[in-house]
């Protein structure tokens, strides 16, 4: 379904036919998975073909608007994961479900997003029979096993700026600290008083966020910097910003500068290959493009990262261009969970 995926094979060969592969002991092909993305708007789920990257059925999306408690989220969940895999005529043999919040190592839920309306409980995963990883972890093994590009870098880390600030890093076939890395939550501004979801203030997400591009702009429209424009959501920003509105793009550079700042302290980690955006309320791969212009702008002002560096950042900042990329990914960590390549 949709596209075919061009991408390095590399990945995917080792996973299951080179060495790694051969510790499936359970008999099964793993030709396919489900995998599933839930979102604090949107559930997407679907069978994938795992030797291909592609969509075995047509994505299934629930809206999470439609429920008011937890019993009848699982049971949603449940019965779109036994349809689509009836409908696919096919033998699947795991599901793996990425979810916005923090996950342990036994795909425990244990911090819910603010934005969904009901608690979470613990052990959602067994409920719904599939293993549950961060959401931002199953989005950049996607990347990393099929984006035509991601695909072809032997490491590299994830900003996905959407309701909050997912980040994920890649080294060779694997996550690094898949279950303590979240850099959402680096402190970046140590005087300011603008209050995360995890409790703290300061952190990255509190300004490289759909609310954090809204809070950058109604402090601007405070300062008198300019005028209100009616927004009311961060897509009003960005398609303002994207038809020219000068007042839109002075926030998204300001965006781009808190941007450069969260790349400083990131590199100083991993001395990455690549950064890789995702689209979040930049809606597709061609506003991103136009965000990491910015970017690259400000990169070229002293900053934080060595001079050595700067070049190497600047020529791999990259919009993820992978369809459906936690969707996959998820379906991708099914397979590993199995060959007792998880975590």
């Amino acid at each position: 379904m949709g596209m075919n995926v061009s991408f390095n094979r590399g990945r995917v060969d080792r996973l299951f036919d080179g060495t790694i592969g051969q510790r499936n002991r359970s008999g099964k092909n793993w030709n396919h998975a489900v995998g599933s993305d839930i979102g604090g708007t949107n559930i997407r789920l679907a069978v994938v073909n795992l030797r291909t990257g592609n969509l075995a059925t047509e994505p299934r999306i629930i809206e999470m608007a439609m429920f008011n408690d937890y019993d009848s989220l699982v049971r949603a969940v449940n019965e779109a994961k036994a349809s689509i895999v009836e409908s696919s005529g096919l033998t699947v043999d795991g599901a793996a479900t990425g979810f916005p919040a923090a996950v342990d190592r036994e795909g425990k839920v244990r911090f819910a997003p603010p934005n969904v309306k009901f608690p979470i409980d613990p052990d959602f995963g067994k409920h719904t029979d599939q293993l549950v990883v961060n959401d931002g972890n199953a989005i950049i093994t996607g990347v990393a096993f099929y984006d035509p590009t991601g695909s072809n870098k032997e490491s590299f880390v994830g900003i996905l700026p959407g309701t909050g600030l997912g980040t994920a890093a890649i080294d060779g076939d694997h996550l690094i600290l898949p279950f303590a890395f979240e850099g959402g939550h680096i402190k970046l501004d140590y005087k300011s008083h603008d209050k995360c979801g995890c409790g703290s203030t300061g952190c990255a997400e509190t300004v490289i966020s759909g609310p954090g591009l809204m809070r950058t702009a109604r402090k601007m429209f405070r300062d008198n910097v300019f005028t209100s424009l009616g927004w009311s959501r961060p897509e009003d920003i960005a398609v303002d910003w994207i038809q020219g509105g000068k007042n839109a793009a002075l926030v998204m550079r300001i965006i781009a500068h808190n941007t450069v700042n969260f790349l400083s302290t990131l590199d100083a980690f991993f001395l990455s290959d690549a950064y890789f955006f995702g689209e979040g309320f930049l809606r597709d791969a061609g506003m991103v493009n136009k965000f990491i212009g910015y970017v690259k702008e400000d990169l070229e002002r002293p900053n934080q990262i060595s001079f050595e560096r700067q070049e190497q950042v600047s020529n791999n900042l990259y919009p993820i261009q992978l369809e459906y990329p936690g969707i996959k990914g998820a379906a991708v960590i099914a397979a590993q969970n199995a060959l007792g390549l998880w975590p």
